[in-house]
Parts: C-alpha cells; sequence; structure tokens
C-alpha cells in the first residue's frame, strides 16, 4: 500500500501505525456512503479559470424555454360574392378552419358574429354541425360545432346571409375559432371579410385611403410615399359640393405635392401636424376635377410626401359632401424604418439670439 511505502521507512510506532490505518478505514466508508447516496465526493474545488469543473459548467448550454405543445388553430374567411352587394341580396362566406398541430384539437368551435344589417339565412358544413344560437336584435350568431380536428386537417364551411333593405355601405364579418386544446398561437384565430352594400338609398358616400407606394413594410428614411383617397357616390344623388381635409405626422413627413393640387396647406402644434385642404373637388382645375360626383363615380385624390423621421406616422382623410350632409373618413399609418436599421441622427436649426 502507499500508505507503507510512505511511512514504513520512518519506523513509527505501532500504535501511531494503528491509528493512522483506522483514520484511512474510516474515511474509506464515509466515501463510499457518500458516493452510494450520489452527493459530491469529499474534496475542495479550488475555483477559477484553470478549474475543470468550472470549465465544464461555464460551456454548459443554457436551456431555452420552450412552448408547450398544443393545437394551433388557423381560421380564414372570404366572401363568395362580389362587391358591390346590392341590398336585399344575398352574400356567400366561406370559412376555413384548419390545424397545423401538433396535436389533436379537441371540441373545435367556429362562431361567426353576423354584422348588424344582415339576417342568417343558411350554414353548410364539410364536418360537424352548424346552427344559429342568437337572433337579432343586436345580430344574428351562429355556432359551427366542428368537434375534434387531427394534426394537419382542415375544415370549411359556406355561411350564407341576407342583407337589409336599408343596409348601406361596408360590412365586416367576423368569427373566431376556440378548442378545449391549448393553442400556442392563438392570434390567427379570428378572421374576418368586408362587403360592400351598394348602391344605398338616398345620398351616400364611401371614401377610403390607401398606401400605394412604396410597401408599408418596406418604407425608408427619404423614400416617397404614395396615398391615394378615393371617394366613391355609393347613393342615389348626385353631389355638386365635395370637400376634403388630409391631416398627416409632420415630424415625420414633408408634404411634396398632391393632385389636384389642395388650396391651403398648415402645419401647427407640438408635435407638428399637417393639414391639407381642399375646399370643393368638385370645382376647375387645378384645385378640383371640374364637374359633379354622380352616383357610382368616384374621385381619387394623390398625395406624395417624404419620410423625413423613423417611426410610425398617421395620415387621415376626412370629407364631406352635400354642404356637410354626408361625412366620412379612413386612415392611413406607415412604418418608417432607418436603411440597415443603423444609427439615426436628427438635427434642427435653432434661431440664433444674435451677438
Amino acid at each position: 500500500m502507499n500508505v507503507r511505502r510512505t511511512f514504513g521507512r520512518r519506523l513509527l510506532a505501532p500504535a501511531l501505525l494503528l491509528l493512522l490505518c483506522a483514520a484511512i478505514l474510516l474515511i474509506g466508508r464515509d466515501a463510499e456512503s457518500r458516493a452510494d447516496a450520489g452527493t459530491a465526493s469529499a474534496f475542495t474545488v479550488t475555483s477559477g479559470a484553470h478549474n475543470p469543473l468550472a470549465l465544464a459548467a461555464a460551456n454548459t448550454p443554457t436551456a431555452t424555454p420552450t412552448t408547450p405543445p398544443g393545437a394551433d388553430l388557423t381560421l380564414r374567411k372570404e366572401p363568395l360574392s362580389e362587391d358591390p352587394i346590392a341590398p336585399g341580396a344575398l352574400i356567400s362566406y366561406t370559412v376555413v378552419i384548419s390545424n397545423t398541430g401538433p396535436l389533436i384539437a379537441a371540441n373545435v368551435v367556429v362562431t361567426d358574429d353576423l354584422p348588424g344589417g344582415v339576417t342568417f339565412v343558411s350554414c353548410t358544413v364539410s364536418t360537424g354541425a352548424c346552427r344559429l344560437v342568437a337572433a337579432r336584435p343586436p345580430n344574428d350568431v351562429a355556432r359551427w360545432e366542428v368537434s375534434d380536428l387531427p394534426a394537419g386537417a382542415g375544415a370549411s364551411a359556406v355561411i350564407v346571409v341576407r342583407v337589409d333593405e336599408t343596409a348601406c355601405g361596408e360590412i365586416t364579418n367576423w368569427a373566431w375559432a376556440e378548442s378545449a386544446t391549448s393553442d400556442p398561437n392563438s392570434y390567427n384565430n379570428a378572421a374576418g371579410a368586408e362587403s360592400l352594400v351598394a348602391p344605398c338609398h338616398g345620398p351616400a358616400v364611401l371614401l377610403a385611403k390607401q398606401q400605394v407606394s412604396p410597401p408599408f413594410h418596406a418604407t425608408y428614411l427619404g423614400d416617397t410615399i404614395l396615398y391615394e383617397v378615393a371617394i366613391t357616390n355609393i347613393g342615389d344623388a348626385t353631389f355638386s359640393e365635395v370637400a376634403l381635409e388630409d391631416t398627416f405626422d409632420a415630424e415625420r413627413m414633408q408634404f411634396l405635392a398632391a393632385s389636384p393640387q389642395p388650396a391651403q396647406l398648415s402645419i401647427t402644434g407640438n408635435p407638428r401636424q399637417g393639414s391639407l385642404r381642399w375646399p370643393n373637388l368638385t370645382g376647375s382645375p387645378p384645385g378640383g376635377f371640374g364637374r359633379s360626383l354622380a352616383p357610382g363615380e368616384r374621385f381619387v385624390v394623390e398625395v406624395r410626401f417624404r419620410a423625413n423621421a423613423p417611426g410610425y406616422a398617421r395620415n387621415c382623410a376626412e370629407m364631406q359632401a352635400g354642404a356637410g350632409a354626408v361625412t366620412d373618413e379612413s386612415c392611413a399609418y406607415t412604418k418608417i424604418a432607418v436603411p440597415g436599421g443603423g444609427l439615426y441622427l436628427r438635427k434642427w436649426l435653432e434661431p440664433s439670439l444674435g451677438s
């Protein structure tokens, strides 16, 4: 043994040798008991860069929290009937529910909250059962009980409604899906579909504003942003007076041009807000279109801005027709980003106080 090679040459007293052997025996038994109990060995670890245990712990990858498995439902809804929809006519909607897994979606239910101005007619489904569960007022509600939906499977339904004779303008039909199984991505469980009801009985105008170029998700500093403001006569009356006001975020956008030309540009407030005004778009060019707005016809106003600062820019339009008898408004939101996502520095020239 190592003990004899180390200490036997020194001719220690037998008593001391016995005590040493007893101590070694006790230490060995203690180590065995610790190993059996799953505990660490009885030695001291020195911390530092050269400690192999510390290095192993530092190089051990940290566990990344994972999303618990569930059933990811996705809902889509589209109108099968083309716009415009005449008052009193039928609108058919297709509703598609799918499960991308990984688990089975148990007890899937789709609820269709029909908008005001329409009445439930029928519901045809590929699987399950569909029925009317609530009647207007205030609105009809249809319930589609799909039952269980395996991963990778889908189902479809066609819901038919009838438009009221007095309905007019845009109507939006929303539906949402639910399941007894947890859904890790519930944001795609709802879907909506829009339809335009026209021509309307009486005077009616629809205003819509949209960003034409560049795309909403790819607008950068220095880009020229083109908006279209469409004013459509969806009623049965002709308008000889159509006023328009377009307000914009003057902190992030600089007005460049518009067609027709606005009669007034003003910038006020802090943060700065800009306003463009057209007193009457039926007037002569360059400030108007030179004609009245007849039923079924449309005015399209183009407005251009330069993107001056990053962030979300709000641009809203409001119109009045028939001396204010008919009004409508619409807004567009633009995300302005920095090319490459780098640093951005703004500099203002302050007025000099003089010497």
